[in-house]
């Protein structure tokens, strides 16, 4: 009886001592989970706060795409205040302006202090916007420019038989001209005659030509069109049989030159001669 006792004594108190050692284990356990998560919490908030650290150092502002388009939008149209000067569509009777040249006008006229007009109206009279234009006296490109400039135009960086530089280079002896003579008249036929050719007629006192007088209608038919005047978009005009000046379909010229049907503006020639029948 006594061997029956003492086993069961034994067997109880394994079973409670088994019992005590779960228990702990299961509270090891648990404690190891709150710890792993307690853990994983503070690095998921360490991490969150270096990346706001990060991104308000750097300048990094989250915001909607809309709001992102629209601000990229509006940074870009302020920063390129010519921007609907170059979506105009800049046509002659014949061609349509290259953009990249037009781009290169506008440049040029805000550099040279020119009108984009003015300048765009030279080159429709000079060449129809042809960058390959050539004429029998030594004139080339966009802007008809003269051999005799070539060397002088050169030692200044500026190459007339490339189509960038040819318009850099007519815009530049406009710009001349016109701080020069004061008047769009005489700045014109000094740029279409040269000053010698256009002295000779100034002192007869000959203050406009023919082709002064084409190049001022085509500088206010730019010059509307540019100012919201007229459509920006015009496929195609007429042009006067006499003077050559850009016409609105159905619109009469009111050129002075009625008799003179045969009329043709001179070119830059060398020796600056008059070939060109002039008005008073």
């Amino acid at each position: 009886m006594q061997k029956t006792s003492i086993h069961r004594n034994v067997g109880t108190s394994s079973a409670v001592r088994y019992s005590r050692e779960a228990r702990a284990r299961r509270r090891q356990i648990r404690r190891n989970r709150r710890r792993m998560l307690f853990i994983l919490i503070t690095i998921e908030l360490f991490s969150i706060c270096l990346g706001t650290l990060v991104g308000y150092v750097i300048g990094a502002k989250p915001v909607p795409a809309t709001a992102n388009a629209t601000e990229i939008v509006t940074e870009t149209e302020s920063a390129d205040p010519n921007a609907a000067l170059r979506q105009l569509k800049i046509k002659s009777s014949e061609r349509t302006l290259d953009p990249e040249l037009q781009s290169v006008m506008i440049e040029m006229c805000e550099k040279y202090n020119v009108p984009f007009a003015l300048a765009l109206a030279v080159a429709e009279q000079e060449s129809k916007f042809d960058p390959e234009a050539a004429s029998n006296t030594g004139d080339y490109g966009i802007m008809q420019i003269n051999t005799v400039n070539y060397d002088w135009l050169r030692e200044r960086g500026i190459e007339p038989l490339e189509p960038k530089g040819n318009v850099e280079a007519g815009i530049l002896i406009l710009s001349d001209a016109i701080n020069k003579h004061k008047d769009y008249h005489l700045a014109l036929m000094a740029y279409n005659c040269g000053d010698t050719g256009a002295k000779r007629l100034w002192v007869q006192g000959k203050l406009r030509s023919d082709y002064s007088v084409s190049v001022m209608h085509y500088y206010d038919k730019w010059d509307e069109i540019i100012n919201g005047e007229r459509c920006k978009d015009m496929a195609y005009y007429n042009e006067c049989s006499r003077c050559g000046a850009a016409l609105d379909p159905g619109e009469k010229c009111d050129c002075e030159m009625a008799e003179n049907k045969n009329a043709r503006p001179c070119g830059n020639t060398e020796q600056g001669e008059n070939k060109n029948t002039f008005i008073l």
